[in-house]
């Protein structure tokens, strides 16, 4: 999966390729695995444009490989007044 990623964010318009591309994992939850990527830009005047591009990549990719957005759950307890 890491390397779908990298690979993935290394096509998009206005990432550097031939620069690293770090996907690093930061934490395992109950319900979520957080992980960081960095990527280099060519123009830091369209830094905005290019990360709306590579989350829509990343969102698709990860469509793809069936990882889902996790929801939290929350148990809600309604206490009657007597």
């Amino acid at each position: 999966m890491v390397q779908r990623l990298v690979e993935t964010i290394g096509e998009v318009e206005g990432v550097m390729p031939a620069q690293p591309i770090d996907v690093i994992y930061l934490s395992y939850g109950g319900s979520a695995r957080e992980i960081r990527i960095r990527w280099w830009i060519q123009d830091v005047d369209n830094q905005f444009a290019v990360r709306t591009k590579v989350h829509v990549a990343l969102e698709q990719v990860l469509d793809e490989l069936g990882v889902e957005t996790p929801n939290p759950a929350y148990d809600l307890k309604i206490k009657k007044d007597e």
